[in-house]
């Protein structure tokens, strides 16, 4: 009688488990309800053809270089004088990850990349109005931390140094490059992606880096609206690449 009154006892503590259990993942589901879509990411680091897991590293240190990539089939205009000079002059900064001792978010002048571990997706970047790369570092470098390579031109009217070169005042509005400034990202994604072969000379850097199926663009304010209108204006369509996302911060 004492056997089964135990086994009856033990019977209910497990049919009070599964109920318990079972509430919590209704309450669960209750939860996502009340709160609407929500999105869980699980990042898995990639794990390479024999390597093992304990091979690779969660984080990466920050290498950045810098290329020059020139559009010859367009133009630049000079809003001082209302002309125009051949040629599109698309100075990059190129942040990568590298296997370099990690030393916080220190970005380290042309390291070694970590080759050995990639390719890696690219991102290309569209600064802001009157701003330069370097502004947005923290947000970039967190992005090669996490694995990713990215390309930021300096666009050739709008950057910090091209607006301040110009006279203050509203009479210049080289703000009208913005119309421009999807063709150079375009341009610079293929330069990027044509800079991995071993034996281009348009950025050495590059070599073996990028990984040409997986490409997104990005941008803040006028970058961004670069970047959208490069992703899905159709009047940009001739200079359209392959893209896996854009990125759109307050464009």
């Amino acid at each position: 009688a004492r056997a089964s009154r135990s086994r009856s006892r033990s019977a209910r503590q497990r049919a009070i488990q599964r109920r318990r259990r079972r509430a919590a993942i209704l309450a669960g589901v209750a939860a996502l309800g009340v709160l609407g879509a929500v999105v869980v990411t699980v990042i898995i680091p990639k794990i390479l053809p024999g390597k093992s897991a304990a091979a690779i590293p969660v984080h990466y240190s920050v290498g950045i270089a810098r290329c020059t990539f020139v559009d010859h089939s367009r133009t630049t205009p000079d809003y001082r004088n209302g002309t125009s000079t051949p040629g599109r002059v698309l100075v990059t900064e190129i942040r990568y990850p590298t296997l370099s001792p990690r030393r916080g978010e220190v970005e380290t002048p042309n390291a070694h990349p970590a080759v050995s571990h990639g390719p890696f997706p690219l991102v290309v970047f569209g600064q802001g109005y009157a701003l330069t790369p370097g502004v947005y570092a923290k947000l970039l470098d967190r992005w090669v931390d996490a694995g990713f390579v990215v390309a930021a031109p300096l666009f050739p009217d709008t950057s910090k140094e091209a607006v301040a070169a110009l006279a203050k005042s509203e009479e210049f509005l080289p703000e009208a490059d913005d119309v421009n400034q999807p063709g150079d990202m375009a341009y610079v994604a293929k330069s990027m992606i044509a800079a991995t072969s071993p034996t281009s000379s348009l950025c050495p850097i590059d070599h073996h880096l990028v990984n040409r199926g997986e490409v997104a663009l990005a941008g803040q304010s006028d970058g961004a609206t670069s970047a959208v209108a490069l992703a899905f204006d159709p009047r940009f369509a001739a200079f359209r690449g392959s893209y896996r996302a854009v990125v759109d911060l307050s464009g």
